[in-house]
């Protein structure tokens, strides 16, 4: 069974023999999830509605509006996990009824802006319920994968959902090497079905909402939510608005006019949300718009209007998150792979520390001077002038290499090992891809001193101190960064492709920095420059300076600003020759992926904030 518990109705929809069947509660595809304490009792669903006219004090009209701690009631501290797992307990009953069968296996739909303790509540709620949760997906990430056609490859594919229920989520997803990632994620709970309601209601009572009791306010909103619901199939409906008064007929049109307003907001807010993914509408592959509210006559076509792009609403879309996390992953095609490569310019954007690794480690091979004989024929007192700190920069390139492949490592574990759950999603393997990066680079920094120390015949041990040590911080942030991605299934925001790419500018920087100072500590210049050792190598303790601000921030304001103060830092430092400014600059690597390790740990595990407002009893002037 798939559970979909949302702020104002619950739906659920049953597989079972080889079919999806959602469950009817009192003749409808979903059940009212407000609660109605009474007696110390619980009523739910359309009960409790009819309770709430004639008893507005104890009636609770969303118990996710109320947040996850407890809710007073009539002078009764009740637990909102309670309340919730009353609506649950209800919809279990009815799918063993249904089945004839106990539920073995419950997945449960969430907003993708949910954070690790709101998703632990919720599993809590559901156990209270007796409710066996196996797998919780996120809703976008559902929809998404429901929609791909049978036998096409997700690889890249990238998809933008507008969730409308009772307020609005807007959520960017991607498919990347590791399974479905949200890229971004915005709510606005003046964006959805709720908005509708106060418009519609202040369009047709106007003043006259005064003349109501708090009984009789909720008893208008149960009309208005009825007529809104009958209008998405008819022209007309009569709403009763005051007890005497003659009904009113409203409109789809009426209906369409105030929801305007509405929908403009959810697709600004969806333009906001692809904004911040880093992307353009134009690179969308598919816009989905589902929710309760997403039935509003026209809703589709003023969103679309407003993106200048298509938007698809299925023929249910108040239940779509159900039926889509219900669904099987689609079967790939035979020309898919499970691994395949990135795109031309991530690749050069992962190849190009590799490639000037090399490009250090090479002048530092070649541009050794060997002292008291030769590697082949040494004598007493043989040593080897060399640029260590050539080496250590070498080494801190290659591990980054290492780093941004991580998806790619996670991949080719994951086609190792295939299962995958029905989002496609594998944050376990992520972090099985960080680990593997993280022994590959100590694996390629040993390498690197081992064939220096058979190239000089020095002793190992010699190279280790420069390739190996300097890299440590670094390698314990990548297992840091793989335990936090192993303990959650939500990947941070932009995905962690996005967290593992490292600036091109501080590669650039960083290597012709430490050449040119490598250049000038060991004199060996070519005849043509002969002069201008001082110059090249100031010019190359700046740009070091330059590399450690490029590493650390993004922003060119905040970068021209370090810029000035870690450029003349490093160039007092490399008067004593690059291995000091390169084992700085090994420490600035580990800082940035600290920092972002910090700010993924900070995002998986900060405590809850509702996304909406508790909901009181509406106001005289309206229902917002």
């Amino acid at each position: 069974m798939t559970i979909d518990y949302g702020s104002v109705a619950t739906r659920a929809v049953l597989t079972w023999r080889g079919s999806r069947t959602p469950l009817i509660f009192d003749g409808q595809v979903e059940l009212s999830s407000a609660v109605h304490v009474s007696d110390g009792q619980l009523v739910i669903g359309a009960r409790a509605w009819q309770l709430a006219e004639s008893d507005p004090d104890g009636f609770v009209p969303s118990p996710l509006h109320a947040g996850t701690g407890q809710l007073d009631v009539r002078g009764t501290a009740w637990e909102v996990a309670d309340l919730v797992a009353a609506t649950l307990s209800h919809v279990h009953a009815e799918a063993v009824r249904a089945a004839g069968t106990p539920v073995r296996e419950v997945r449960l739909v969430v907003p993708a802006g949910w954070g690790p303790r709101r998703r632990t509540w919720m599993r809590h709620a559901c156990r209270s319920a007796g409710l066996p949760v196996t797998r919780m997906l996120d809703t976008p990430i559902a929809v998404a994968q429901a929609a791909m056609p049978a036998g096409a490859s997700p690889l890249g594919t990238t998809a933008l959902v507008i969730d409308m229920g009772s307020g609005c989520e807007v959520t960017v997803v991607a498919h990347g090497p590791a399974g479905w990632e949200v890229l971004s994620t915005l709510t606005d709970p003046d964006a959805g079905g709720n908005r509708i309601d106060a418009a519609l209601t202040a369009a047709l009572a106007g003043d006259q909402l005064e003349q109501l009791t708090a009984g009789g306010r909720w008893t208008l909103v149960a009309a208005i939510r009825t007529a809104k619901q009958a209008l998405t199939g008819q022209a007309a409906v009569t709403v009763p608005l005051l007890p005497g008064e003659p009904a009113v007929v409203v409109t789809a049109a009426l209906l369409q006019q105030v929801s305007q307003p509405i929908a403009d907001r959810a697709a600004a807010l969806a333009a906001t949300a692809v904004a911040n993914a880093d992307l353009t509408l134009d690179q969308i592959g598919a816009v989905h718009l589902i929710g309760a509210a997403a039935a509003t006559p026209g809703a589709g076509t003023m969103i679309a209007a407003k993106l200048s792009r298509p938007v698809q609403v299925g023929p249910c879309p108040g239940i779509a998150a159900a039926v889509s996390a219900g669904a099987p992953p689609a079967p790939a095609g035979p020309d898919h792979e499970l691994v395949a490569l990135p795109p031309l310019r991530r690749l050069l954007g992962m190849a190009l520390p590799g490639l000037a690794a090399l490009v250090l480690y090479a002048h530092f091979l070649l541009s050794a001077d060997f002292n008291n004989g030769t590697p082949q024929r040494s004598r007493p007192g043989y040593y080897v002038l060399a640029s260590w700190g050539e080496l250590t920069t070498a080494c801190v390139l290659i591990s980054v290499t290492a780093l941004q492949a991580a998806g790619l490592l996670a991949a080719l574990l994951a086609q190792r090992n295939p299962e995958t759950d029905p989002t496609g999603a594998a944050p376990s393997r992520i972090a099985g891809g960080l680990l593997a990066s993280a022994g590959l680079s100590a694996a390629l920094a040993g390498l690197f001193a081992v064939t220096a120390a058979e190239f000089f015949a020095l002793p190992v041990s010699a190279l280790m101190r420069w390739a190996l040590l300097p890299l440590l911080p670094l390698l314990g942030v990548a297992v840091v960064l793989a335990a936090v991605s192993h303990k959650t299934s939500h990947p941070p925001a932009g995905g962690w492709d996005r967290l593992l790419t490292f600036p091109a500018s501080s590669v650039i920087t960083a290597t012709a920095g430490i050449v040119a100072v490598a250049l000038w500590w060991q004199g060996s210049l070519p005849a043509a420059l002969n002069g201008w050792g001082g110059t090249i190598g100031t010019a190359g303790g700046l740009l070091t300076g330059i590399a450690i601000a490029c590493t650390l921030v993004r922003n060119p304001a905040g970068r021209t600003i370090l810029a000035v103060f870690t450029a003349l830092f490093t160039l007092v430092l490399s008067r004593s020759g690059p291995e000091t400014i390169a084992v700085i600059y090994a420490l600035s690597v580990a800082a940035l992926y600290g920092m972002r390790t910090w700010a993924a740990t900070n995002r998986h595990a900060r405590p809850f904030a509702p996304h909406f407002q508790s909901q009181e009893l509406p106001s005289q002037s309206g229902l917002g």
